[in-house]
């Protein structure tokens, strides 16, 4: 099942939700504020550095984050 982020338009908070469907995207709130009011955000896929043969780089900086997919938080930096 696809993971999905979202952002609330109330409170700004961002969140990922696991989705099989249209139906349960609907039905979701914010888990901060209860708003219904949210927006689909483009999500990035990301991939193991394990995977990378030698000699192969894709312009990563060489820090890694396995908690995250945005590349926007303090250990990705």
């Amino acid at each position: 099942m696809p993971i999905y982020e979202f952002k609330c338009s109330h409170c700004n908070n961002k969140f990922e939700e696991i989705c099989a469907s249209d139906l349960e995207i609907k039905d979701l709130t914010c888990p901060n504020c209860g708003n219904k009011e949210l927006k689909r955000l483009i999500s990035l896929f990301s991939s193991s550095r394990g995977s990378l043969t030698q000699g192969e780089n894709f312009g990563d900086s060489g820090s890694s984050c396995s908690s995250c997919a945005s590349r926007q938080c303090s250990t990705c930096s």
